[in-house]
């Protein structure tokens, strides 16, 4: 599973814990906390290449947002 798809799972079944008065029974469990990462959305990646496909020019080009976060800091805004 997808580092950001394990951490939107736990915000949600911590959220319906806390509403529904059970306890936390399963740890989130990561790796690295201090890799980086660009967090773009799936939709502009897509948009980006569906771009450089009709692009007549044949290149390399580096497709993201140009912001970057560790997954630290994606879990505290997460939480």
């Amino acid at each position: 599973m997808f580092v950001t798809r394990k951490i939107t799972v736990a915000v949600g079944r911590l959220h319906t814990q806390f509403t529904h008065h059970h306890h936390l029974d399963q740890p989130l469990l990561l790796g690295n906390l201090t890799a980086v990462r660009d967090w773009g959305h799936a939709r502009d990646y897509c948009n980006a290449y569906v771009a450089l496909i009709k692009e007549k020019k044949v290149g390399s080009y580096v497709v993201s947002t140009g912001a970057c976060a560790t997954v630290r800091e994606f879990c505290i805004a997460a939480f």
